[in-house]
Protein backbone atom coordinates (compact mmCIF):
# COMPACT_ATOMS: atom_id res chain seq x y z
CA UNK A 1 0.00 0.00 0.00
CA UNK A 2 1.57 3.57 -0.46
CA UNK A 3 1.60 5.71 2.18
CA UNK A 4 2.78 8.43 3.19
CA UNK A 5 4.56 8.78 7.12
CA UNK A 6 4.75 12.18 8.87
CA UNK A 7 7.45 11.85 11.60
CA UNK A 8 8.32 14.65 14.26
CA UNK A 9 11.45 14.22 16.49
CA UNK A 10 11.73 10.58 15.20
CA UNK A 11 8.08 9.51 16.49
CA UNK A 12 5.82 8.87 13.60
CA UNK A 13 2.47 10.78 14.32
CA UNK A 14 0.37 10.19 11.00
CA UNK A 15 0.09 6.97 8.52
CA UNK A 16 -1.89 8.06 5.47
CA UNK A 17 -2.61 5.83 2.63
CA UNK A 18 -1.89 7.51 -0.74
CA UNK A 19 -3.72 4.62 -2.85
CA UNK A 20 -5.58 6.64 -5.51
CA UNK A 21 -4.29 10.01 -4.85
CA UNK A 22 -3.24 12.31 -7.14
CA UNK A 23 -2.45 15.25 -4.69
CA UNK A 24 -1.61 15.74 -1.36
CA UNK A 25 -1.60 18.09 0.92
CA UNK A 26 0.57 18.34 4.33
CA UNK A 27 1.12 21.26 6.57
CA UNK A 28 2.71 21.10 9.87
CA UNK A 29 2.41 24.38 12.37
CA UNK A 30 4.22 24.34 16.09
CA UNK A 31 4.62 27.01 18.50
CA UNK A 32 6.55 26.87 22.31
CA UNK A 33 4.79 29.47 23.58
CA UNK A 34 1.17 28.53 23.88
CA UNK A 35 -1.31 25.38 23.63
CA UNK A 36 -1.81 23.95 21.75
CA UNK A 37 2.02 23.58 20.71
CA UNK A 38 1.18 21.40 16.69
CA UNK A 39 -1.01 21.37 14.37
CA UNK A 40 -0.84 18.54 11.67
CA UNK A 41 -3.39 18.59 8.92
CA UNK A 42 -3.26 16.34 5.83
CA UNK A 43 -5.65 16.37 2.64
CA UNK A 44 -5.29 14.35 -0.97
CA UNK A 45 -7.41 14.35 -3.42
CA UNK A 46 -7.84 12.92 -6.82
CA UNK A 47 -7.87 15.47 -10.06
CA UNK A 48 -8.90 14.29 -13.99
CA UNK A 49 -6.87 16.97 -15.13
CA UNK A 50 -3.36 15.19 -14.09
CA UNK A 51 -1.86 12.68 -16.20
Amino acid sequence: MPALRIEVDDVVVATVSTAGMTMIDVRLASRRTAAPRACLDVGGATSANVP
